[in-house]
């Protein structure tokens, strides 16, 4: 069919105008924010390298959530590198299936195995940690790699925020009821267990006065912010450094040999087909920002390098790219607002009855 001459076309809806501009604004806003908070990640200098600088991880085993793309599958690929047996954990069978396959040409790596985790699903997380425990006698690095960047608006699953969901409450379950497993290997002869949470350097801008106290906090959308979701982006990346900190105080406080962190992995070229103009940002990314191999160094060095195990600094630590301890946001209150989301979280799976 012909297309009619322009000045006989129907024009664009209200609705479809209105949506373009959103689509426009949400992208400057995005762009803007990335380079307010640009480091020049991609031209840092790079003292680690997994391959030299990581330990032998044959006969280890190690999980990554969202291992199928982006970070995480750099991340798996830098552990399997070292032999250590992975879980590729991922809501898409398919992808995290081809993923796979990619790997596995690869030779002199140790085991992938697929396991089927949907971080929007509580019971599903749940369900996802148990075969983990019916299938492995030990588990020594567990990666909670994958996050919600952009969503808006809000969603809600079994009554709790999209992001808090993905970011913070399901990685919360996931570690829990791995941490049984974990722990009986920490008791090991030279064992050298870790737990690594994947946050941003956005946490720094989560709000001064945030607070969790009950569910209505957890599920703030921050309507009153220019830009919503990330504000929400934000708070749950906090969350997770607050979760990392207080998970390493109960350790100690057990003596349990765990090494709990939480890092920034940098500006690094991942999301640019999130964006509705996903061909000039993955141009603009590609120039500025690490790819993901490379983005992928501080995980890695958190997950296996000797360093860790060496320096106290670390227990509970934040890492900032590459692989170098920076400083989390220190709130006044931090130690009792991380003891107020623990118990929180603890109140919100309750009533989840998983």
């Amino acid at each position: 069919m012909l297309d009619l001459p322009l000045f006989i076309q129907k024009p664009p809806s209200t609705a479809n105008v209105i949506s373009s501009v959103y689509d426009a604004v949400r992208s400057f806003v995005i762009f803007l924010a990335m380079m307010l908070s640009f480091r020049y990640d991609r031209f840092r200098a790079r003292d680690f390298d997994p391959s030299l600088h990581m330990s032998d991880l044959k006969g280890k085993v190690a999980v990554v959530t969202g291992g199928n793309a982006g970070i995480g599958f750099s991340t798996v690929k830098h552990l399997v590198r070292r032999g250590a047996k992975v879980y590729v954990a991922s809501r898409n069978e398919s992808k995290a299936a081809a993923a796979i396959f990619e790997l596995q040409q690869e030779p002199n790596i140790g085991q992938l195995e697929f396991l089927h985790v949907d971080l929007l699903d509580a019971k599903d997380v749940k369900k996802a940690a148990e075969i983990l425990l019916s299938k492995e006698g030990r588990l020594d690095i567990l990666v909670n790699n994958a996050s919600l960047l952009i969503q808006e608006p809000p969603q809600f699953h079994q009554g709790i925020l999209d992001y808090m969901l993905v970011n913070h409450i399901s990685p919360f379950i996931f570690t829990e009821t791995l941490l049984p497993l974990m722990k009986h290997t920490a008791k090991e002869h030279n064992s050298d267990v870790r737990i690594i949470n994947v946050s941003s350097d956005a946490h720094h801008k989560a709000s001064p006065s945030i607070r969790f106290r009950n569910i209505e906090d957890i599920n703030t959308i921050y309507s009153q912010y220019p830009v919503p979701f990330y504000q929400r982006y934000c708070a749950t990346k906090f969350a997770g450094v607050l979760f990392t900190e207080e998970l390493q105080r109960r350790l100690d406080a057990e003596r349990v040999p765990i090494i709990v962190m939480a890092l920034h992995p940098g500006n690094v070229n991942t999301f640019a087909n999130s964006m509705p103009y996903p061909r000039i940002a993955w141009w603009i990314m590609r120039l500025l920002f690490m790819d993901p191999d490379v983005g992928a160094f501080t995980t890695a060095f958190a997950a296996a390098s000797p360093v860790v195990k060496e320096d106290e600094r670390y227990r509970g630590g934040y890492l900032q790219p590459i692989a170098k301890l920076g400083k989390a946001l220190d709130l006044e209150n931090g130690e009792d607002l991380a003891k107020e989301l623990w118990n929180t979280t603890e109140s919100v799976i309750l009533n989840l009855d998983i």
